[in-house]
């Protein structure tokens, strides 16, 4: 049984102060919520900025260190095979100048022996062109001297003088067919060692056809 006696409105102003109060009850409690999961929110992006930060410091970035020094080596080698490229052309510029000079010297004569050495080379060579030799001579040895940017050196006697090289003249006359004779000359001109043509006069025998008689001189040059 309801007791009719409960004043009206105390019983209304009892009603609506608890409807007031579970209101204002609701937001503190979300509230005391959210603030006690703050703490695991900012705990959590942490984490994950330190887990980011050790992928780039432990994975990304010894990569990205290795591959700088991976194009440095590679720019360095580059710059290097340039260098050696450059140095490799001029050794050989400077071989080649040495091969020059070297086969050049060669082919002089060095020695009297070597000298000699010519007129048997002169024989043999007219004996297999059917050629007789009437003459073969070997002349004086004539000096030359070496000369210098200095007047004054070039002025001196030539007793003074270094000596550069000798020249020495060889006479020949040769007796046989023309064309025979003109493979003559050009294996002589083919040997090994340089012989200059000085002079060279030609004489056809009228009597006998396609012979001539030739005579001329020789030059080779001997080092000291």
């Amino acid at each position: 049984m309801v007791d009719m006696n409960i004043d009206v409105g105390e019983f209304f102003k009892n009603l609506f102060s608890k409807k007031k109060e579970s209101k204002e009850g609701t937001p503190i409690a979300s509230s005391e919520k959210i603030k006690s999961k703050t703490p695991l929110l900012i705990g959590g992006a942490v984490g994950v900025i330190l887990i980011v930060f050790l992928i780039y410091f432990l994975i990304f970035r010894p990569k990205l260190i290795e591959q700088k020094e991976q194009l440095a080596k590679k720019e360095n080698y580059q710059k290097e095979l340039v260098q050696l490229q450059s140095d490799l052309k001029k050794q050989q510029k400077r071989l080649d100048t040495i091969n020059k000079q070297f086969s050049g010297k060669v082919k002089l004569f060095h020695t009297d022996s070597e000298v000699e050495g010519l007129y048997e080379t002169l024989s043999t060579l007219a004996l297999e062109y059917k050629l007789t030799v009437s003459k073969l001579e070997r002349g004086k040895e004539t000096p030359v001297y070496k000369t210098t940017n200095n007047s004054e050196n070039n002025n001196q006697k030539n007793e003074n003088k270094q000596i550069d090289y000798y020249k020495i003249l060889v006479t020949y006359q040769v007796t046989g067919n023309y064309l025979r004779y003109m493979n003559f000359k050009e294996s002589i001109a083919n040997m090994d060692k340089i012989v200059h043509f000085e002079k060279e006069e030609i004489k056809v025998i009228p009597k006998k056809k396609g012979i001539v008689v030739a005579d001329g001189v020789l030059s080779v040059i001997r080092l000291p």
